[in-house]
Order: structure tokens, then sequence, then C-alpha cells
């Protein structure tokens, strides 16, 4: 049975870059290995050369215009617009994100030329709406990250996305999902990275399986770059 890759790539320093990869056999979503770190830009770059990758998701700023004010797109203003108050503040301007809009566009454009499918995401973002309707859990992904994060947190979030109520629910219930349980991954010392991969991989993936799921964020006329702006829609 043929199988598809998806990439998820959480952008930072190189000693906190967050590298996921899913497996689509057309009847399971697999996970084969944990997320982890990869600083090096080519080396994810070989990755994708090595296997049937289909599409990826990067949470990092992909795309600018010449005409923003202040480093903030189009896309940026109106996701901090469509997000509650108490998590406004998750969106920043490109200005804020000089190096990680710069290793970001580096990695883009070296993956470009081996990719059918590459947008922006914006994991935590997702994750507040796809959480929305389950107040519980919500709270959660205001500090499963941050200066002091919560590891109760880590891993309830963890085990919403890789459970089969998740996977039911957005993706349909011919699907099932091959994972790793959270007790493997807890020797990590960033486990938030290890979520925001995850949730790129699987926006990649939905992208292609479950398209209408995802909202197309706006963007300027004169927007350049390499990838269109895509989170999980608000109203999923």
């Amino acid at each position: 049975m043929k199988q598809y890759h998806f990439l998820g790539v959480d952008i930072a320093g190189p000693k906190n870059t967050w590298v996921c990869e899913l497996i689509w056999d057309q009847e399971k979503l697999i996970l084969p290995y944990l997320p982890y770190i990869e600083g090096s830009l080519g080396k994810i770059v070989a990755l994708v050369q090595k296997h049937n990758f289909v599409a990826c998701a990067i949470d990092a700023p992909l795309s600018f215009s010449p005409s923003s004010i202040g480093g903030w797109r189009l896309s940026d203003k109106e996701l901090r617009h469509l997000l509650p108050s108490p998590f406004k503040n998750i969106v920043v301007s490109q200005d804020a994100l000089t190096a990680v809009t710069s290793r970001g566009m580096q990695l883009a454009s070296l993956l470009r030329p081996f990719l059918g499918t590459l947008i922006e995401t914006h994991p935590r973002a997702s994750l507040v709406f796809l959480t929305q309707t389950e107040p519980a859990l919500n709270k959660h992904v205001k500090t499963y990250k941050g200066k002091s994060p919560n590891p109760e947190s880590q891993c309830l979030l963890w085990n919403f996305l890789t459970s089969g109520r998740f996977i039911k629910r957005v993706c349909g219930p011919k699907i099932r999902f091959k994972t790793l349980s959270f007790a493997q991954i807890e020797r990590h010392p960033k486990l938030d990275g290890v979520i925001d991969a995850l949730m790129c991989a699987l926006i990649a993936f939905l992208y292609i399986y479950r398209h209408s799921l995802l909202l197309k964020l706006p963007s300027e006329l004169d927007i350049r770059g390499y990838a269109p702006f895509y989170v999980i829609s608000p109203s999923v």
C-alpha cells in the first residue's frame, strides 16, 4: 500500500527547531517516531528528499508585504481579530520575530523544489480554535508553553491530539491514528515544541485530506514570499 508523508516544522533557533513526520497509508495516520529537535536545515531538506512528502506546514512567517506597517501583515491582523481576548497576544508582528522569519524563509526556499504543498501555520492559534468548545481543555492552551509551562497541560493536549476521538472528529470515522503515548516523550526538555510540531504536521495532512477544515487568512495584493497562511477554522 502506497504511503504519503507529511511534515510539520516548529521553527526557532538551531537548538529549538522541532520536526514531526506523519505517514498516511490510506487507512491510518502514523506517527513513526517522536517529534525531535533538528538544528540543521539541510538535514530537514534531506529528509524530504528521501521520502514521498506531499505537504509541509511551518510555524514561521513565510511571506511579507512591502505595504505592511510595523511588520503586521493582513493575515496577522485577521488572526489576532479572530482569537478570543485571552489569546490575542499569541500573534505577534514579523518585526518581533526577525530571526524566526529569516530561518523560516530559508527553510521554505530550500524545501520548495521538493514539495507539492508548502504552507505557513500557527499551531497554538489552531489549538485555541480546536478546543474552543471544550473549556476544560481550552484553558490548557494558555499554559502548555511559556516561561513556566504546565506539564499537565502538555500531557492533556498531547493526548487530545493523538486520541481516536480527535482524529475521528476532524478526519472522519474511517481514519485511525497509530501513535506513541505521552509517557514516551516526557524526557524531552521542551514539550511545547513536540506539541507544536505535531500540530503543524496534522495541519499539513488536513490541507490535503480535509481542506474544508482549514481557514486561509487574507493577504495583501503585494504579498511576496513562499507560502499562504492557514490555520484550523474557528468554525471546525
